[in-house]
């Protein structure tokens, strides 16, 4: 915000975005979301191992919030891959 009388400023921040469903669809995962900042981009990695570092992730998908914050993304469910982990990266 602009700066109060006294000279100081606030800042605001986001809520985190959190998945609200998740379901499938065919041979597809189908998780969906609010809370992002509308336009943002947003990244989705996964991994196979929800111990391996971060920077190990693989990007599997990006986009940018919808309306509200909100996002949905669609994922091919592999066959023959036991697990898969995904999170939401927002830079």
């Amino acid at each position: 915000n602009n700066l109060g009388t006294d000279g100081s400023i606030s800042v605001a921040s986001l809520p985190n975005p959190v998945i609200t469903s998740n379901y499938l669809v065919g041979t597809n995962l189908v998780f969906s979301g609010t809370g992002g900042a509308q336009g943002a981009t947003y990244h989705v990695l996964s991994s196979t191992n929800v111990t391996t570092p971060l920077a190990n992730w693989t990007p599997t998908y990006t986009n940018t919030f919808g309306v509200g914050g909100s996002f949905t993304v669609t994922n091919r469910i592999v066959p023959g891959t036991p697990v898969r982990f995904y999170l939401l990266n927002i830079p």
